[in-house]
């Protein structure tokens, strides 16, 4: 599973969404570009209605082409906090004392 991981490529996935009935829709397929997802919005919902292309947000596919969704929950707090820590170590250590004293009484 890992090795499917690493070898995942962000992609562009549209889907053609239409209804099923007065109270539902559902999706009638994923493609791979918006022009080829539009042709089949027409007819493709309950009494022929049309369609709507949505383009899907975080779409991968591995090298089979199998697609997968992948949810964004932020970064690691602690990795966050101590690249922080050496940004700002970093930005000091290029301070003369003095502008170091004037920055830390204009950012209070």
């Amino acid at each position: 599973m890992s090795n499917t991981i690493s070898k995942l490529q962000k992609i562009r996935a549209f889907s053609v969404n239409s209804a099923d009935n007065e109270r539902q829709s559902s999706n009638k397929g994923i493609y791979n570009s918006f022009e080829t997802a539009s042709k089949y919005t027409k007819n493709a919902g309950w009494y022929g209605s049309n369609g709507e292309v949505v383009q899907l947000p975080n779409i991968y596919a591995d090298e089979e082409g199998t697609l997968y969704t992948v949810k964004e929950i932020g970064d690691f707090t602690d990795v966050k906090e101590v690249k922080e820590k050496e940004l700002l170590e970093s930005i000091q250590s290029k301070l003369t004392p003095e502008e170091l004293e004037f920055a830390k009484k204009v950012l209070k």
